[in-house]
């Protein structure tokens, strides 16, 4: 029912607000004057979306609005080829009607650029495609800034869009409060990231103006005042933005940018590269379906964190999860695998759930560490510059989080340290061995006899030697010190003492014995 509730809501919100769709399926050059009107959403598509667009394109749009009102544009969906300074296929945007005005950004690569907003009642758009490499494209939206105390809107369902303080990017009014309520699909999570930032500032825990950001449990995950802005937010399905100004001093507000999916790229063409140690913002890899491979690539003498996809560690997608992380990094380097956490609720082996780790780039290469039910700690170092991480479970809740580093390898390899010690320990324990063998052939006597003061013995498989006493003595029997070297009949086997060495020829002890008469 929920889902039915949130699709005719949704519906509503589309029919009730006039949308505009700017489809450029062909590019002449020429310029296409669009007109923003308020209370619209308008999109601007790339020649061909969703399919690729053509090589050698040259597309214009002029968007205009009436006069007292500015116009915003940001986008859900870029997806163009990358290069150095975007001097291949690129979108470039300009404050005025046409590209010799000031430029706002220019875009290349698959990173949604930041939202840009005009200073007048113009903006001008180009977008180009050289005749090399074609991608997807890009999915842009347009809306009018007004002169307006009350709070701006945002579309449900939206897998991006703006948020911002009334009035942006003039003065927000007194006395204002808003609030915003953010929810991306199951298995997803939600992304900020504050692109304008300037409220009242307080010397005390933001009690003037502010702006709150809380998860779905109505965790606070930061509250921010004054004019520095703030580092972005990733956390669960669902997240909630509130605005308050209070009775006095009003500045020109915020503008932020929201996301939802299951990652989200940095910028790089095939990898992801993450921040060094040094960095403040923690940046991670996480599963993000039922079965997935994910490739990551940490840079020489930094880190990077992956993860299981479970509220703080994000969402997995019931069932179950299983999902594949190949690490590399650059050659002459071994990556680190630190296990910080890892919790398997009502699994207590390996038959329902699992972490592996591999020394190499697949499931056949050696295994470095396998791990088990809860575990809170665990580290394996590659001998090489890759790694195999294998996580696996049957139950939904089950998470885990580790580091993964890259570090100066040696050049000297494991193997071949660890290999000749072995070698020389196996032939020096067969050398001892040997001679102890031959030391003892030498020293004892014939096979199945021994001496005691040339004293014949029964062989020692008929004796039992146990640590005793001497026999007991029947009443009035005399006991007497027989010398050497005369043969003395016996009535039962000879005790031998514990400390005396069978192997080692003749031994001088006292026998005690039954003397009989003759």
């Amino acid at each position: 029912m929920s889902s039915i509730a949130s699709l005719m809501l949704t519906t509503l919100v589309f029919l009730t607000i006039k949308h505009q769709v700017v489809q450029a399926s062909a590019c002449d050059g020429g310029v296409q004057r669009v007109y923003a009107e308020y209370s619209r959403n308008d999109s601007i598509f790339s020649p061909g979306y969703p399919r690729s667009y053509y090589d050698s394109q040259s597309c214009q749009w002029r968007i205009i609005a009436s006069s007292g009102y500015r116009i915003l544009i940001y986008f859900t969906v870029f997806d163009l080829e990358s290069c150095e300074s975007c001097n291949c296929d690129k979108v470039e945007i300009y404050d005025g009607q046409n590209q010799y005005y000031n430029i706002l950004s220019k875009s290349c690569g698959n990173s949604l650029p930041d939202p840009v907003y005009s200073t007048g009642t113009d903006i001008f758009m180009k977008f180009t495609s050289d005749s090399m490499v074609s991608r997807r494209g890009f999915v842009a939206h347009y809306r009018v800034l007004n002169d307006s105390s009350g709070c701006p809107s945002i579309i449900p369902g939206a897998s991006a869009g703006v948020i911002y303080s009334p009035n942006f990017p003039w003065s927000y009014p007194l006395s204002r409060s808003c609030e915003w309520r953010i929810r991306a699909p199951w298995g997803q999570r939600v992304h900020l990231k504050f692109i304008k930032f300037n409220l009242e500032t307080s010397s005390f825990s933001c009690e003037f103006d502010y702006v709150e950001v809380l998860d779905k449990y109505n965790t606070q995950l930061g509250k921010y005042c004054g004019s520095d802005i703030p580092s972005s937010i990733s956390s669960s399905s669902s997240l909630t933005v509130k605005f308050n100004s209070d009775y006095s001093n009003t500045f020109s507000g915020f503008l932020l940018l929201y996301q939802t999916g299951y990652s989200f790229p940095t910028g790089a063409p095939v990898w992801t590269t993450y921040r060094p140690y040094t960095s403040t913002t923690v940046q991670y890899h996480s599963c993000s379906s039922y079965s997935s491979e994910t490739s990551v690539y940490v840079e020489s003498t930094s880190s990077t964190s992956i993860r299981s996809d479970y509220d703080d560690y994000l969402k997995t997608r019931a069932p179950y999860s299983s999902c594949t992380f190949k690490i590399s990094t650059k050659k002459g380097y071994n990556l680190k695998f630190s296990l910080e956490t890892m919790y398997m609720p009502g699994c207590y082996s390996c038959s329902c759930g699992y972490l592996k780790v591999r020394d190499g780039s697949s499931s056949s290469d050696p295994l470095l560490g396998e791990y088990c039910g809860s575990v809170s700690s665990g580290t394996v170092t590659s001998t090489g510059n890759h790694l195999f991480v294998v996580f696996n479970s049957d139950y939904s809740s089950a998470r885990f989080r580790a580091t993964v580093s890259s570090i100066k390898g040696s050049n000297v390899k494991v193997a071949a340290i660890v290999v000749p010690i072995v070698i020389a320990v196996v032939l020096f324990s067969v050398i001892f061995v040997v001679i102890k063998c031959t030391k003892i052939n030498r020293s004892a006597g014939p096979a199945g006899s021994s001496r005691v003061n040339d004293v014949p013995l029964q062989p020692l498989s008929d004796t039992m030697v146990v640590q005793t006493i001497a026999p007991s003595l029947s009443p009035g029997t005399l006991q007497v010190d027989v010398p050497p070297p005369h043969s003395i009949p016996l009535t039962a086997p000879v005790q031998l003492p514990p400390s005396t060495d069978h192997s080692q020829g003749f031994t001088n002890f006292t026998v005690e014995g039954e003397y009989v008469q003759g």
